[in-house]
């Protein structure tokens, strides 16, 4: 339990696996990129005080929190993203829905199962920070 619980935490302390929408702009400059990421903060922050939320809910009463999580990560992945922040926007989403999945576990009982989903959680949260990284070297 204790152990689900950090790995939960941690997922806070970084930031889904729907393909945002193609468009004919590919935006890559930096202010652009910088200009992506702040529209959806709102977002994730939601997302991360859901995640706070779930962590100290006992494991009965986690269904609606993670009915929210669900919602706001459907509303992220629906999201368009420019192909030069895609990657970024991708591995967001899959944290997302791993983290939700980890949630499933656990709310199943299935706590090495919950373990391994919030690890692939927080992996995927550490490529998306380099996937932003890159992009924003890239970017002109």
């Amino acid at each position: 339990m204790k152990r689900v619980l950090l790995i939960a935490a941690a997922l806070l302390l970084l930031g889904c696996s729907a393909r945002a929408t193609a468009t004919p702009r590919d935006v890559c400059t930096r202010e652009d990129i910088r200009s992506f990421v702040s529209k959806r903060l709102g977002i994730s922050e939601r997302f991360n005080s859901l995640v706070k939320l779930a962590a100290s809910t006992p494991r009965v009463s986690l269904v609606g929190v993670v009915r929210e999580m669900q919602d706001v990560h459907k509303e992220y992945a629906r999201l368009w993203a420019p192909r030069c922040i895609e990657a970024y926007h991708t591995h967001m989403c899959k944290s997302m829905e791993l983290t939700i999945d980890g949630f499933l576990a656990f709310m199943a009982q299935d706590e090495d199962e919950a373990s391994s989903h919030f690890e692939k959680a927080a992996d995927y949260l550490r490529w998306a920070s380099e996937a932003l990284d890159n992009a924003m070297a890239r970017a002109k």
